[in-house]
């Protein structure tokens, strides 16, 4: 094994880059040499920072878009087992081509699949889609609906989000 070169000692000073009051009842940090150490294996530069870049759906925006929605619902009250229960479905229709200049991103059928796909795993939109199919139902109905059964599908056609919502609920 070869003995390293000796190298010239190679002194620093740490600061604050808050200044001297960052380090109440100092003026200055002395300087220091610096301990010698084994040569480290080279490496790029490191990140200070590391980035997660995640994407989920703006509740905004989900309420704007669902506030423009076609609405289509159809149902009836019947009886099944004794009991008055309602059948129907409500279809929502979000259509993209209205949408131009609301949101950032642009209004084509990329971003219609995205949005769709995240519609259907999103939590938070799942309940608020149920929420209007329920709404939907009490008023053909014309009473509060319990226990309410909801079955969503969602689907996108060109830069349209088509939803499906199937509803069954006791009255």
């Amino acid at each position: 094994m070869v003995p390293a070169k000796p190298r010239a000692p190679v002194s620093s000073s740490t600061h604050s880059a808050l200044g001297p009051s960052a380090h109440p009842g100092t003026d200055a940090v002395p300087d220091r040499p610096l301990t010698r150490l084994r040569p480290m294996v080279r490496a790029a530069r490191i990140a200070i920072f590391e980035r997660e870049v995640r994407e989920r759906l703006s509740k905004a925006a989900v309420e704007v878009l669902l506030g423009r929605a076609d609405v289509l619902s159809e149902g009836q009250r019947i009886t099944r087992t004794g009991r008055q229960i309602f059948e129907g479905s409500t279809m929502l229709t979000l259509d993209l081509a209205g949408t131009v200049g609301l949101f950032r991103e642009s209004a084509d059928v990329g971003t219609a699949r995205r949005l769709g796909a995240m519609l259907a795993r999103d939590t938070w939109a799942r309940n608020r889609i149920r929420q209007i199919a329920t709404k939907e139902a009490e008023r053909l109905s014309h009473t509060k609906v319990h226990e309410v059964s909801a079955e969503m599908r969602v689907s996108t056609k060109g830069v349209k989000i088509l939803i499906d919502v199937d509803v069954e609920a006791k009255l």
